[in-house]
């Protein structure tokens, strides 16, 4: 009877660590876990799961995401828009870059375009409350999805996944200068080289140096185009505009004393008794850039302009080609952004 009291004993002093301890693993196993653990961090499981492809079905939003956490006021022609980061990004690399473009170069265009919102809504916008507009001319585009299915198409469930991608892969990253996100200007191509900020803008940025572009005419759809004008059309056109400019003499008199920068882009011309600046000049004909030239015929002038766009920052088909030659999107803003780094968008 000993022997037995003191193997029920020694039973019971085995068994119940046992089952506190089993007792003990569930509760754990029940409680969420802690923030930061076996949590992975977003762009590290994205691109650790699978490769990045055009065509990859699109991934589930992640709820801690920062661009779903982020709000923006969007004025369309149709009304303004409440939309979270996540929501109104994938419309503006949408409708300012082509879907069709390589992974990396949509990649540089999301952190472009999402650097330039943030830096608008840090007191910079034009409209009330940091606001952004859909208008190109103003802030940037954005395409509805019914605009997007319409332009796409039979394709839009692909390009829609793309543009998602790029958004997703690049998560609430944006360019900053000293710790503060930068203006992150881009275009659409440049002729060679981009263009220094002070020459569109007054101001000197560090980061919108001229640096050079690898897009070529063979690569770039329009790369050279021309407007052609009677020099009766150029002086009825300059007189609506500037009503104190005059042209008198002979039509290959009126352009004189043209200048031009670094990059081949005309800085200041001279139209008649008026000194215009390139971009006054540019938007006077409808030009598609300041790198223009102009010959002189019996009847009319034929400007030629290359590349599109100001020039100043990112060339689109510039990343494009940069992404094709094996550079990824760090590498693409890098390059058109210099002194830049690559961090999270602070806090609204």
């Amino acid at each position: 009877m000993k022997e037995l009291r003191a193997m029920l004993r020694l039973g019971a002093c085995t068994v119940l660590p046992l089952i506190l301890f089993a007792l003990i693993l569930a509760r754990l196993r029940s409680l969420p876990p802690e923030p930061g653990r076996d949590t992975p961090a977003p762009s590290a499981a994205r691109e650790s799961e699978e490769p990045e492809t055009a065509a990859s079905e699109p991934r589930e939003p992640l709820p801690f995401s920062p661009d779903r956490k982020r709000r923006v006021r969007l004025i369309t022609p149709e009304g303004t828009l409440d939309l979270t980061m996540a929501e109104y990004l994938p419309g503006v690399i949408a409708a300012e870059m082509p879907a069709s473009f390589p992974a990396e170069a949509l990649k540089a265009q999301a952190v472009a375009a999402r650097t330039d919102t943030v830096w608008r809504q840090a007191g910079r916008s034009p409209h009330p409350d940091g606001a952004c507009c859909s208008d190109p001319g103003c802030c940037k585009a954005w395409l509805s999805e019914a605009e997007l299915r319409a332009r796409w198409g039979e394709d839009y469930d692909r390009f829609s996944a793309t543009v998602r991608e790029a958004a997703e892969a690049t998560d609430g990253l944006v360019l900053l200068y000293g710790g503060e996100p930068i203006f992150a200007a881009f275009h659409a191509c440049s002729p060679g080289r981009t263009e220094a900020s002070e020459n569109v803008w007054i101001e000197a940025l560090p980061y919108l140096r001229s640096v050079t572009s690898p897009e070529t005419p063979d690569t770039v759809p329009d790369f050279t185009s021309s407007v052609r004008l009677s020099y009766n059309e150029l002086r009825q056109t300059a007189a609506e505009q500037y009503p104190g400019l005059v042209l008198t003499g002979p039509g290959e008199t009126w352009l004189t004393e043209a200048q031009y920068s670094d990059s081949g882009r005309l800085l200041t011309v001279k139209l008649g008794n008026t000194l215009l600046t390139g971009t006054q000049l540019r938007f006077l004909l409808g030009l598609r850039s300041t790198a223009v030239s102009w010959t002189f015929g019996d009847e009319e002038i034929r400007f030629e302009a290359r590349g599109y766009g100001h020039g100043v920052g990112m060339s689109q088909y510039g990343a494009r080609q940069m992404a094709l030659d094996g550079t990824d999107w760090r590498g693409i803003l890098a390059h058109y952004y210099p002194g830049t780094t690559v961090g999270n968008m602070p806090d609204p």
